[in-house]
């Protein structure tokens, strides 16, 4: 392709008392969009817009330049990302962040979160080439609504950072980065105008024990001590956790059992008796040093929860719970208390059917004995509840279940 010349004016062109930081972003910004019209169909291209802290001018010299293209199609999107992932270093500290039509009217799968978030602010990026879009053409959820999956994506992010993902796009600085972006959700959703730029939230989130302030620390100044990060990241999971048990509702997972794929929602709600149809209860079990108990049974890959389906004779959920470990753990049981439930619709299907959760603490522990429904005898093995994903199938409900879990019986 010829060679692009850049003869438009751009809005950072008219900024005063440029910084060294925003002098070296402006000159990698228009390097970067003279990189996609050089190599990239123009035609293919309906617009490109700047966002986040190179907009509020709030950028420090670890920041990257948010750079997003919208393309007609995926096939476009897919051909872009390659060019950018072969060239991330020569356009740095400029990310692509490209979405397609396609992309925008998406409301589920893993791109939802960024391309509502995206249109949800689209008022604070900066055009800078093409087509406007309208954000009253696409479905845009609310910050209450796009919040619980806020949630869910930092913790996500924190368990493959803490599995090694620590550069790039699961790195420390990003970790930081998100705070901000759920600290400002939440105040959204509180009804108040929070300010976009790190030094005036540092300002307007009062709470001095808000991670906000410590994260900001880490954004003033970073650090690769590993205590420090490790604090940090402790201080971020009670945050959420606090943001769980104030706004989390529901959750949604997918899950495979025997070949057959559910999608599958949590609720926190324990009115079990009203549901529809309930066909087993499970749960976890805590020793006096929050260990919880796992089972693996004969033939089975991996481990899992204790639990089994309704009986007869089963006057309450409670009771079912109580046979259940017993035969399957044989441990005796106290403190029972009920967590909430899971709705298991079977891909492709719409009816449903309902599993509830009871959490308790052991009362004793009984020598192993043969499950009369199994007629073995399974493994047990009490573990400390952060390594649940290793014994597991290593999906991420897990991890948020054995949390809720705690939680609960620590009240």
């Amino acid at each position: 392709m010829k060679a692009f010349e850049d003869k438009r004016k751009y809005f950072f062109d008219s900024w005063k008392n440029k910084s060294e930081t925003e002098k070296k972003a402006i000159g990698a910004v228009k390097k970067s969009i003279k990189f996609l019209f050089e190599n990239f169909p123009k035609e293919k291209i309906i617009s490109v817009y700047i966002k986040g802290s190179f907009v509020a001018r709030d950028m420090n010299e670890n920041s990257d330049v948010d750079l997003v293209p919208i393309v007609k199609d995926q096939a476009t999107l897919n051909k872009l990302k390659i060019l950018r992932d072969d060239h991330r270093k020569e356009i740095w500290p400029v990310d692509l962040l490209p979405l397609s039509l396609e992309d925008l009217k998406n409301v589920k799968g893993e791109l939802h979160s960024r391309r509502n978030m995206f249109l949800r602010d689209l008022a604070f990026h900066e055009l800078i080439y093409g087509k406007e879009i309208n954000a009253k053409n696409y479905q845009v959820k609310s910050f209450k609504e796009a919040f619980e999956g806020e949630i869910q994506f930092t913790r996500k992010f924190i368990s493959l950072y803490l599995e090694g993902n620590k550069e790039g796009k699961y790195g420390f600085s990003q970790l930081v980065k998100n705070v901000f972006w759920l600290t400002y959700s939440e105040q959204k959703i509180l009804g108040k105008n929070p300010p976009r730029t790190w030094s005036e939230m540092d300002r307007f989130i009062e709470d001095k024990k808000h991670v906000i302030h410590s994260a900001f620390r880490f954004r003033i100044k970073s650090s690769k001590n590993k205590k420090l990060r490790l604090a940090f990241i402790n201080r971020l999971d009670k945050y959420l956790n606090y943001l769980e048990n104030t706004y989390v509702s529901t959750y949604k997972f997918v899950m495979q059992w025997n070949k057959t794929v559910f999608d599958c929602e949590w609720s926190g709600d324990v009115d079990f008796e009203n549901l529809p149809s309930v066909n087993d209860v499970h749960g976890f079990v805590f020793d006096d040093q929050d260990r919880v108990c796992i089972v693996k049974w004969k033939g089975d890959k991996h481990w899992g929860d204790l639990g089994g389906r309704v009986e007869k004779l089963d006057k309450t959920f409670e009771d079912t719970f109580i046979r259940e470990v017993d035969e399957e753990a044989d441990l005796d049981i106290q403190d029972l208390r009920r967590m909430g439930y899971i709705k298991y619709t079977k891909k492709g299907e719409k009816n449903s059917s309902y599993g509830v959760k009871i959490v308790a603490r052991v009362k004793k522990i009984k020598p192993s004995t043969i499950d009369p429904a199994r007629g073995e005898i399974p493994q047990r093995k009490f573990i400390d509840p952060k390594k649940i994903k290793e014994y597991t199938n290593g999906a991420d409900n897990w991890e948020f279940q054995v949390k809720k879990a705690l939680e609960i019986l620590r009240k």
